[in-house]
């Protein structure tokens, strides 16, 4: 399969999800009047059956990686780029792209096909947060083990702020109850983000003085 559209559709599968499902929302008779909506409609379908067929072959992929992983080098060669960080020789692991689409599946649905079932949304996301965050702690997919850590560290902030979803809803009538919950909501994610920028600029100092003393 070439590499280069497994690359486009595993870098760009949430905008590719959103704005086909977004087309097809929006598609009805007038929808087709003239021929730069017949175009805009045709892309969208080929684009849905990218988005049924990729995470089949994406799935076979990871499979054949595993089970050739010390015996066709060729085939290993040409998808190495996919497990570069990964721990590919282990099935469990080579699966995070799987988990990563699906997750990215279950994000454009809420968003475009559910729109008015908020609590049904921020439930699934809940849930596949949960399950995600689970994977990561039982199978630790990256090779490198700061990543990992810093996996883990994100998943777990995402959770946190699925669960502040729920107080934005009609279980919390207060306003200001819920204008109080916003601050707290963007101070968890102000903490999240200077700790990830604190890590990337200790790692590239930690790089820069090791590559000094060699």
């Amino acid at each position: 399969f070439p590499v280069t559209i497994l690359c486009f559709y595993l870098e760009g599968t949430l905008e590719l999800t959103l704005n086909t499902l977004i087309t097809f929302r929006k598609m009805d008779r007038k929808f087709w009047t003239t021929w730069q909506l017949w175009l805009s409609n045709i892309w969208a379908a080929m684009n849905l059956v990218v988005l049924i067929v990729m995470p089949v072959i994406t799935l076979l992929i990871t499979l054949k990686f595993h089970k050739s992983y010390h015996t066709d080098w060729t085939y290993r060669a040409k998808y190495d780029w996919m497990f570069e960080e990964i721990k590919g020789k282990h099935r469990s692991p080579a699966l995070y792209h799987i988990f990563f689409i699906i997750r990215r599946y279950i994000i454009t649905l809420c968003l475009v096909a559910m729109p008015s079932n908020t609590l049904f949304q921020i439930y699934l996301q809940v849930i596949s947060s949960s399950i995600f965050f689970l994977y990561l702690i039982d199978t630790k997919p990256f090779t490198s083990p700061k990543q990992n850590r810093m996996e883990l560290l994100n998943e777990f902030a995402i959770s946190v702020s699925c669960y502040f979803l729920f107080l934005f809803t009609d279980l919390v009538l207060d306003n200001e109850r819920r204008y109080s919950c916003g601050w707290a909501l963007c101070l968890h994610l102000v903490i999240s983000i200077v700790i990830n920028f604190s890590v990337v600029v200790y790692e590239s100092v930690t790089d820069l003085t090791y590559r000094d003393w060699e």
